[in-house]
């Protein structure tokens, strides 16, 4: 997919007809929104996730897209453990980031020469809990772009594969790789069709072409395969030798090393995830500014409109807004009335969520108990591995849901409110990665905007898991963390024979699951004593935002009706300003609708 690139001139001139109503109006929270917006041109690094079956060829070709040919490992007997992110530095550092297993979600980071970043991310080679490594290499092919190596162990269909789904929302790029050996593999396309939700653009590599004569053959019949796919069908899939590329850099020959590096398919697979990467980070940010936009635009419009009403003549709903004014002074004074159900609400999420992973936790246990006395002897090492990204998955999955969890118990705010029938506003615009799946609106009403997405925001992080690394997000560095908590036994205990150590890796699998439950409930339970505090911090701001704006209503009305020399001419003029906003609205829906593609 190719999504086109964003309208920054139409972006600019909606914020800036909105920004003159909302001062016209005296919101200051909403010229706050509006003030904060990104620009759609804004230019930063594009990053790419890269990801592959094992031995598909993935380390070799970051590799050499990096120009250094040793840095992720490579080899038959050599798997990528964990995340890898390479970008661009003045000079080359390294710099791993490791789970502390007492506080999960806290990191430790520790600089390490480049030359030591194997025996942090190999399988085998690895002795510490590490969640991934951050490198940054001076190198000409990675100036505005950076590139995020996934862990190998376990194929598309583990649990690495799950999680790197969730993290794929904050990428705006995706590069799978494949080989010329046969065509491209149902898990893999099961994978890509998934991802293509969640990302942007898609752009699919087939390695090996230099060691298989008939590799256009299987190069054609893979682009076949992907482009018939639904959502796939632009998908670019491009043939690529690594080795020569390589080999090209060591040529004195300029023209010969030119000629090399064209025939490696290398720099149209660059090019292609520069133009590629650099309309889906466009697209991104045009559906982030909209969203904004649609949220600001339409909180004003029925601002505008319930002016209007009430000009008009509706009596009953100017009462209701002097009602709206004195139960918001009442919950004022009673906020235990507003703060029970949510409390209440988010101790029985802390219960839901444990007993979930328990259950999960559950299944992978018999799971592996079960494959240790099936897996042949050179599987064994690697059981560890993909036990601990299973259980990571299982967490990720777990913390996403009490996240989505935690916004509808702030939807369910608005009617208790007095029952008001306002709005709803949704939490897209505040955590635009990690929306909340649709649903009816039944909840009713809404609250105020800025303040009921601040406490949105506050639960959402606490519950996903806000401290991420800049290759993960928040929810995948709590969920590594447990999983690593439970599995570091392992790590150090390496080199036994056969039969001592089925039945040390069979004891483990019991550890590590029962130690990530227990410290999943501990997590789980400080972050919702952390939120309920949150909470009672917030609510009366989202009172008294509620209470300032009807009065603020009140109060305009009054104005017109005390300034205004003819009432009809007053509320034909209120009733422009509502077309004029009706008017944007539309506008704005023209640029959300550029980017349901992109953003489904």
């Amino acid at each position: 997919m190719n999504p086109g690139a964003g309208d920054p001139l139409a972006v600019e001139r909606l914020r800036e007809r909105l920004a003159a109503e909302a001062r016209r109006v005296r919101r200051d929270d909403l010229i706050q929104m509006l003030d904060d917006l990104p620009a759609v041109d804004e230019a930063g690094p594009i990053r790419v996730v890269v990801v592959g079956e094992t031995k598909r060829g993935k380390s070799t070709l970051l590799n050499t897209l990096v120009g250094r040919p040793d840095l992720s490992p490579v080899g038959a007997d050599l798997t990528t453990s964990c995340w890898l992110e390479v970008g661009y530095g003045d000079r080359d550092e390294a710099e791993v980031v490791l789970a502390d297993p007492a506080v999960p979600g806290e990191l430790v980071r520790r600089a390490c020469p480049l030359r030591d970043v194997e025996r942090y991310v190999a399988i085998g080679k690895v002795t510490e809990p590490v969640i991934g490594v951050q490198v940054r290499i001076a190198s000409p092919m990675l100036h505005g772009i950076t590139l995020v190596d996934t862990p190998g162990v376990g194929g598309l269909d583990s649990g690495h594969s799950r999680t790197t789904l969730a993290a794929l929302r904050a990428a705006d790029a995706l590069l799978l790789v494949c080989d010329s050996l046969q065509p491209v593999l149902k898990p893999e396309l099961d994978f890509l069709t998934e991802a293509a939700l969640r990302v942007p653009t898609v752009v699919v590599a087939v390695t090996k072409c230099d060691i298989n004569p008939a590799f256009e053959d299987v190069v054609d019949a893979t682009r076949e395969i992907i482009t018939g796919r639904a959502g796939l069908e632009s998908v670019p899939v491009l043939p690529v030798a690594p080795p020569l590329a390589d080999d090209a850099a060591q040529m004195e020959d300029t023209g010969q090393a030119q000629w090399m590096q064209e025939i490696s398919g290398i720099p149209l697979l660059v090019d292609t995830l520069r133009e590629y990467s650099a309309a889906g980070a466009a697209a991104t940010r045009l559906a982030n500014a909209a969203r904004v936009l649609a949220q600001v635009c339409r909180t004003l419009r029925n601002r505008s409109d319930e002016i209007v009403d009430m000009l008009d003549g509706n009596a009953d709903r100017e009462r209701e807004v002097q009602r709206e004014i004195a139960a918001a002074r009442t919950l004022l004074d009673d906020l235990p009335r507003l703060a029970g159900p949510v409390h209440q609400g988010l101790d029985q999420l802390r219960d839901d969520a444990a007993t979930s992973f328990d259950q999960a936790l559950d299944a992978l246990c018999r799971r592996y108990r079960s494959r240790v006395d099936e897996a042949s002897a050179g599987l064994l090492s690697e059981l560890p591995s993909r036990l601990t990204a299973d259980i990571t998955a299982a967490a990720v999955a777990v913390l996403e849901d009490a996240a989505e969890r935690s916004a509808w118990i702030i939807a369910g705010l608005g009617p208790r409110l007095d029952g008001a029938d306002h709005r709803r506003v949704t939490p897209e615009r505040f955590v635009i990665r990690m929306r909340p799946a649709a649903r009816p609106d039944a909840q009713g009403g809404c609250i105020d905007l800025p303040a009921s997405a601040q406490l949105f925001t506050t639960l959402v992080n606490l519950l996903a898991g806000a401290a991420g690394v800049p290759f993960l997000p928040g929810p995948v560095v709590v969920a590594a963390s447990l999983a690593l908590a439970g599995g570091t036994g392992w790590l150090t205990s390496k080199g036994n024979a056969e039969q001592e150590q089925r039945a040390r890796l069979a004891a483990w699998i019991d550890d590590a699951t029962a130690e990530a439950g227990v410290t999943f409930r501990a997590a789980i339970g400080n972050r919702i004593r952390e939120a309920e505090r949150r909470v009672s911090e917030l609510l009366p701001a989202l009172v008294g935002a509620r209470e300032r704006e009807f009065t603020r209503l009140s109060e305009d009305l009054a104005t017109v009706r005390s300034t205004a020399k003819d009432l009809r001419r007053a509320l034909d003029e209120q009733r422009a300003v509502a077309d004029g906003l009706r008017d944007v609205e539309r506008e704005i829906d023209v640029l959300v609708s550029r980017t349901v593609a992109v953003h489904p």
